[in-house]
């Protein structure tokens, strides 16, 4: 990320959004996506970003926006990036029926049709567009986090 465009305050938000921490896989393809490679985790690269992703997953997990289940999620230190070779890049892009498939199969899209509720951005209310969880609020603490503004 480039920290002059976002902060990592606002980049945890957009994690957040896009994760069900309490999952240890996310949303496997078949019974062979399991284990370290399909779990959730927050990359930092300094004492600093370990700090704010921590206070975060606090705060999201006490929000109980995502049940009761504990947290999965784990903060990891950065290493050097590695892209995924070139014939699985833009997979959505370069192959849009079987994306669509992957979906459903895995049941991700059925997740945030049941999950997350659909904003407008003129409804945008703290810099939070998109899609919210529907349980977030000032009182929990979600929105704080999920806006970035906390």
């Amino acid at each position: 990320y480039d920290p002059a465009k976002c902060s990592y305050k606002n980049l945890l938000g957009v994690y957040w959004r896009h994760v069900n921490p309490s999952a240890a896989a996310q949303f496997p393809a078949d019974a062979s996506e399991t284990g370290p490679p399909f779990r959730t985790a927050i990359v930092v690269a300094s004492d600093e970003e370990r700090s704010q992703a921590a206070q975060s997953m606090r705060v999201m997990e006490k929000s109980g926006v995502y049940g009761t289940q504990p947290f999965l999620t784990e903060i990891v230190d950065a290493v050097p990036f590695r892209p995924v070779p070139e014939d699985g890049q833009d997979f959505y892009v370069t192959d849009p029926k079987a994306y669509e498939k992957t979906l459903k199969k895995t049941g991700r899209a059925a997740y945030f049709e049941r999950s997350y509720k659909p904003i407008t951005t003129t409804a945008c209310e703290s810099r939070t567009c998109g899609y919210v969880y529907f349980p977030c609020s000032e009182e929990n603490g979600c929105v704080g986090v999920v806006s970035g503004n906390w």
